[in-house]
């Protein structure tokens, strides 16, 4: 009975949810296939990846990671090569996470990195329950300090608490839901250290591609917020060259971006204070350091993500904080079907983008200064360098496109 009285809720959110959507003029929830059963030409590339890919890469890998790695880059001619390597390498990249251990110097080393370094907070979600996740750059050159694997260590850390979240989220709706709506506001960043160091740069060329190789395929919508006139003027010198269907999903926009979000189905309300909106918003440092998500001291990361597989469906208390319901026990009572079946809980949505661009640098003619001005998250897309050279000047770009391998924060 419980069971059937929270399906009952979770209905009925999604009606009013569908009922704002269509007030916006937006497909609804049921029309959305974020988690709907492969089609025909993707399950004939997952066949083929696990002919070619070792099982023991592929025990690394749930529902979650095997619907979303296999819907990338489906418009490439080398879609089905591609897709072997990207889940080879997702794979080996979970399997090396799950050996390192969490010690208080690496937890501080971590915090250091998101308060001085990038601040990453999470707000509320969209009409369609992806998360809203704001970033801020702020000192980039302390990307230079230290190791460059520890630095990638720390943002793995941090996104990986992104990815609970995201699952705590939509399992309180009953769908399934792997992106998110990634907000870069670049009002804090100085382009001084980008400009004068090339080791700056490097390290933050590293930092971007992280996410794109070990991450794709995450996010439902970008929003660049407070960008400056001179990077709106090259991004859109530079948007032809971008694939359509990636084009579409990124916003550049000055201070004025909270109307444009709303029309996206984004409440106000959802928005972190960060950045100007409602919601006070949540560290995601808090996601992966409060002790209900820290696994014990000794344990591995996939212990952890063994005990999540468990209650992922498991909606929690109304009073709960959201942080708890990652490692919530199912009630006695509960019927719902533990996560191996996921499958029959998926909700149809408007369909998986399949594009994803290379995060090769883009090639410039007669410029004077090479700028990288804005990046963003967790392996869909890079706008990572333009040139702005002389204002009679301006570059030719060269731009080449392959799945997998993405311009990432």
């Amino acid at each position: 009975m419980r069971a059937l009285l929270a399906e009952d809720a979770k209905e009925d959110e999604l009606s009013r949810r569908d009922a704002a959507l269509e007030a916006l003029g937006l497909c609804s929830n049921e029309e959305l296939v974020e988690g709907a059963p492969l089609s025909s030409g993707e399950a004939e590339i997952l066949e083929y990846v696990r002919s070619k890919v070792p099982p023991t890469d592929m025990a690394e890998l749930d529902e979650y990671w095997v619907l979303r790695l296999v819907r990338g880059g489906q418009t490439t001619p080398q879609r089905f090569e591609e897709a072997v390597a990207t889940f080879g390498r997702v794979a080996r990249w979970r399997r090396e996470l799950s050996k390192h251990r969490l010690d208080d110097e690496f937890e501080a080393r971590m915090r250091e990195f998101a308060t001085r370094c990038v601040r990453s907070v999470v707000g509320g979600e969209d009409l369609y329950g992806h998360v809203v996740w704001v970033e801020q750059l702020l000192d980039v050159q302390m990307m230079t300090e230290g190791p460059r694997g520890e630095m990638l260590l720390a943002r793995g850390r941090l996104t990986e608490g992104i990815e609970r979240f995201k699952r705590a989220v939509a399992s309180r709706l009953g769908v399934m839901r792997y992106k998110q709506i990634y907000v870069l506001d670049l009002a804090p960043l100085s382009v001084g250290p980008l400009l004068g160091s090339s080791d700056v740069r490097a390290a933050v060329e590293d930092l971007i591609s992280f996410g794109s190789k070990y991450y794709p395929e995450g996010t439902f919508r970008i929003f660049i917020v407070n960008a400056p006139l001179v990077f709106r003027s090259a991004y859109a010198i530079l948007s032809p060259l971008i694939n359509p269907t990636t084009r579409e999903k990124i916003r550049i926009l000055g201070p004025n971006f909270l109307d444009v979000m709303r029309a996206s189905g984004i409440p106000t309300e959802s928005v972190p204070e960060l950045v100007g909106g409602q919601h006070p918003g949540r560290e995601v440092l808090d996601l992966v350091l409060t002790p209900k998500n820290n696994p014990p001291r000794g344990g591995s990361f996939s212990e952890m993500l063994e005990d999540e597989r468990v209650s992922l469906f498991t909606p929690p208390p109304p009073d709960e904080d959201p942080r708890a319901t990652l490692f919530h026990p199912p009630p006695p009572d509960d019927d719902l079907s533990p996560v191996s079946s996921t499958q029959q809980r998926l909700v149809r949505y408007l369909g998986p983008h399949r594009f994803h661009p290379n995060p090769r640098r883009l090639t410039t003619v007669g410029v004077n200064v090479v700028w990288t001005a804005a990046f963003v998250a967790d392996g869909e897309i890079a706008i990572a360098r333009s040139a702005l050279g002389h204002a009679h000047h301006w570059p030719q770009v060269a731009l080449t496109h392959t799945m997998g391998s993405s311009s990432a924060v």
